[in-house]
């Protein structure tokens, strides 16, 4: 059986932010994308969107064991994913994670502060500078723009509540807890601040999140210098080939039992192609 991967976008996304880097890997994987609940062509959910029930949504819909890549956002849902069902999940790529050591009251009053005196679509606008974007062509910004606002304020409130919360009592558990192969492609570090400042990973201090990855010894991590916090959109040959890498270095470890592809990637392609 074909090896599967399976892949979560990240707050205000959907599964074609994934686009590029699919056009990059072998047709010989078995790929599955997933819209989170509120995102994309998924409905909205009964009661709060939180990690946690985004987890269990894409648990169900993940049909066989998988490797599970993540960006952003969706590493979090991975790493929970991986806690609720390890069975499920062969391995981990976490594409551009962060950790906030904030306490949870101070990032959702932040946010709500932002809200009242910003509005929800300014707030985006913000957000989606902070995530140093200006390497993407200005058509690329607007379609992650109006991703962001299609989401609308209530699912967006939702889910930042979550993270905030997340972070604080279940990421380091999570992380911890998992005992499978993983790979963090890391672009961006987020400052130690409430406003979530972000700057390129090669040039940051110490955070909170590389610290935590630094300590499991089933963790590599390939830094990616300058290049923002959309890397699968900005260098998708290289998050392709990343991940072929990752997947073929599991099936020289025979960690599982599928057979995993080993035929190459084209990643001649210019980015964005």
């Amino acid at each position: 059986m074909i090896k599967k991967i399976s892949f979560i976008h990240g707050f205000g996304g959907n599964s074609s932010h994934w686009r590029w880097v699919a056009d990059r890997l072998s047709p010989g994987f078995d790929l599955t994308f997933f819209d989170l609940p509120g995102h994309g062509s998924s409905d909205v959910i009964d009661g709060p969107h939180t990690i946690r029930a985004a987890a269990e949504a894409f648990l169900e819909e993940l049909e066989a064991p998988s490797i599970v890549v993540g960006h952003s956002m969706g590493v979090r849902i991975a790493l929970q994913a991986a806690d609720i069902a390890p069975d499920q999940v062969r391995g981990l790529v976490l594409v551009d994670g962060s950790a906030q050591s904030i306490p949870a009251a101070a990032i959702i009053e932040s946010f709500y502060r932002l809200m009242m005196e910003k509005g929800y679509e300014s707030f985006c606008e913000d957000l989606l500078a902070g995530f140093l974007t200006h390497g993407l062509p200005r058509s690329l910004r607007r379609e992650l723009l109006d991703s962001l606002l299609d989401i609308g304020v209530f699912t967006a409130s939702d889910y930042w509540i979550s993270m905030a919360h997340f972070d604080n009592a279940a990421l380091e558990s999570c992380l911890a807890n998992t005992a499978c192969p993983i790979l963090a492609i890391q672009s961006t570090a987020v400052l130690e601040s409430v406003g979530r400042g972000r700057v390129y990973a090669h040039e940051a201090p110490e955070t909170r999140w590389s610290t935590l990855l630094a300590a499991e010894p089933n963790v590599d991590v390939e830094v990616l210098k300058n290049i923002g916090h959309y890397s699968m959109i900005e260098v998708p040959d290289v998050v392709a080939d990343l991940i072929g890498s990752f997947v073929t270095e599991l099936q020289s470890t025979r960690i599982g039992p599928d057979v995993i592809p080993t035929d190459g990637r084209d990643i001649s392609a210019s980015a964005h192609g």
